[in-house]
């Protein structure tokens, strides 16, 4: 059985999973919302947005976290550690990117000039943007497990292999 809370890597493929389907929900909730016209649904689908934005990227910045607890038992045992330091740059942009965008929706709430269609616009063009990074971010992270062994392989291996 695995020991799961001795080995820090392992916590942040727990944790990182949340957070993109939050915010690749918001992304689609946000371009949904541009077409709307504004009803009952408008004012729930802009709710739900809001909470996903924010939750998602909170447990965004969570993830984050585990993943810098990881960065040091991970590093030491791939033979490419520039491509963690790539992804620990993206990760970076992705965080950045969702919390500005959750911070301008939330402001938005309480002032009532933002509340127009150009904010949901600035709202759904952020998104796609950030979710872009968010998905590199993840071919990233997934490259470095699935290609290089990152997390599921706690022995140094032989480089010359690769």
């Amino acid at each position: 059985m695995i020991n799961i809370v001795s080995r820090q890597e392992l916590w942040h493929p727990l944790s990182v999973h949340l957070p993109i389907v939050f915010l690749l929900s918001a992304t689609v909730l946000s371009i949904v919302l541009l077409c709307l016209k504004k009803n009952q649904w408008y004012i729930f689908i802009k709710y739900t947005l809001i909470f996903l934005l924010t939750s998602g990227t909170a447990f965004l910045w969570l993830s984050f976290y585990t993943g810098n607890q990881a960065y040091g038992p991970v590093v030491r045992t791939i033979c490419y550690p520039s491509l963690l330091k790539t992804h620990l740059y993206w990760a970076y942009v992705t965080c950045y990117s969702f919390s500005a965008i959750s911070l301008f929706a939330v402001i938005g709430l309480f002032v009532p000039w933002l509340q127009r269609k150009i904010m949901i616009a600035f709202i759904a063009v952020g998104c796609v943007l950030a979710s872009a990074c968010l998905c590199y971010t993840g071919h990233l992270g997934g490259t470095l497990v699935y290609e290089h062994g990152a997390g599921v392989n706690p022995k140094a291996r032989d480089c010359a292999e690769d």
